[in-house]
């Protein structure tokens, strides 16, 4: 988290950018980040929130920890039909990049501005992303369809470890 406050901070040098957090995390010391903090909310106002937005980054880079796990809030993210950046993580493999999300190596601030500026300064790329975003969630984000591939993913790392 802290990498994407630094990357707010980059960002708003040159761009007019807000990031909204929400939960009751442990702060984050980045002096000058545009920020608002709506602390605790009902779960209920969670979706109102995310519309507000003009696009999601899950910060991360392929690696022990983010190769076995599915970051909760992606499908979230990719219904509301805004342009989704994501590390490139077997969790997230069937998200087609460049059409459904934008994968990237998004392990370092810079890393995270430079993809935010490729979103935004290529004509037709949010646009594109966000409907490829809405079509893929119901595939990629159903549970009924995801559990038994994540089972599966964790079983064969298991099994590598034989």
């Amino acid at each position: 988290v802290t990498l994407l406050y630094r990357a707010v901070k980059q960002l708003s040098h040159d761009h007019s950018i807000l990031l909204v957090r929400t939960g009751a995390g442990v702060a984050i010391d980045v002096p000058a980040v545009p920020m608002l903090d709506l602390g605790v909310i009902p779960r209920a106002e969670i979706p109102g929130i995310l519309a507000a937005a003009d696009l999601f980054v899950q910060p991360g880079r392929p690696g022990p920890f983010d190769n076995y796990r599915f970051p909760s809030k992606i499908p979230e993210m990719a219904i509301t039909g805004r342009p989704l950046i994501c590390p490139d993580i077997p969790c997230l493999a069937g998200f087609r990049d460049g059409e459904e999300v934008l994968k990237w190596d998004l392990g370092d601030a810079d890393a995270i501005c430079e993809a935010v500026k490729e979103v935004i300064s290529t004509a037709g790329l949010p646009e594109k992303l966000s409907a490829g975003s809405v079509r893929a969630a119901p595939r990629e984000c159903d549970p009924a369809m995801t559990v038994p591939k994540l089972a599966d993913f964790y079983s064969s790392i298991l099994d590598s470890g034989k």
